[in-house]
């Protein structure tokens, strides 16, 4: 039960509240999600964001910046993003959900399944904290580190994809990947393989990557990378075989692409 609420006057209130046990308040889609929260109980002190405006999507010298507040709607809509990522902000089958919840909150929430991760690191997108600090999403999800007001995407170099697969159009995802590949004389010279739904958090493939670059059997690579758990959504064997298929047919798809 919540005891106590409050609106965030600054971004450096906001981090001084948090470390007095108050939980960052975004869009709310996952504050006391049972399914994702941090915490055994429901959150009882929470900070409001909202007050801080930190929503926004424009261009920035040759990246564009996301405000951390900008909802997942937003991205979906905007023209100016890369089509991976509008893709993966789709993924979420609601509508009003999408209107809630907010792409630093799905960061923050770092969950396993989570829509937005796997196609923002095949981007190399790069998080600005509160303190103004700058770091690639990588180190800032393995050491979380302040609030975050923006994320940074660079401009794309090559092909990047997202792809996800559920047992129906509202479930929760057996399969929620990214991948970024570039070519140079005629042959791929890069890839970025990152997956959900396999691991506590969302891991980085990278002998899939060298699977990819050595030309050798993707499918098997992603079987043999990967040990997801059985649950309601499927057993084991279920995720490792649909998790290999729907990666390697999009490495074939984002290969076609670059080497056109």
């Amino acid at each position: 039960m919540t005891t106590e609420f409050i609106h965030a006057e600054s971004s450096r209130q906001a981090e001084a509240a948090a470390k007095e046990g108050f939980v960052f308040l975004a869009g709310g889609t996952e504050l006391n999600n049972a399914y994702c929260r941090k915490w055994k109980n429901p959150a009882e002190k929470v900070i409001s964001l909202r007050p801080l405006k930190l929503e926004g999507i424009a261009v920035q010298g040759k990246s564009i910046r996301i405000g951390a507040m900008s909802t997942l709607q937003s991205i979906a809509d905007s023209a100016l993003l890369p089509k991976a990522l509008r893709t993966a902000a789709g993924f979420i089958p609601s509508r009003p959900i999408r209107n809630m919840a907010t792409i630093g909150g799905n960061i923050g929430a770092n969950r396993s399944d989570s829509a937005l991760i796997p196609v923002l690191l095949a981007l190399d997108a790069r998080i600005i904290s509160a303190n103004a600090q700058e770091m690639p999403l990588e180190s800032w999800l393995a050491s979380p580190c302040g609030l975050i007001t923006e994320i940074l995407i660079p401009p794309l170099e090559g092909c990047c994809m997202a792809v996800k697969e559920s047992r129906s159009f509202a479930a929760l995802p057996v399969v929620c990947a990214a991948l970024r590949l570039a070519a140079k004389g005629g042959k791929l010279s890069q890839a970025a393989v990152y997956a959900g739904c396999v691991a506590p958090h969302v891991v980085r493939l990278k002998n899939v990557e060298a699977a990819i670059l050595g030309g050798a059997d993707v499918e098997a690579a992603v079987k043999a990378a990967i040990s997801p758990q059985g649950d309601v959504l499927g057993g084991a064997e279920y995720k490792r075989y649909i998790n290999a298929v729907k990666i390697a047919d999009t490495v074939k798809l984002c290969a076609a692409e670059v080497l056109e």
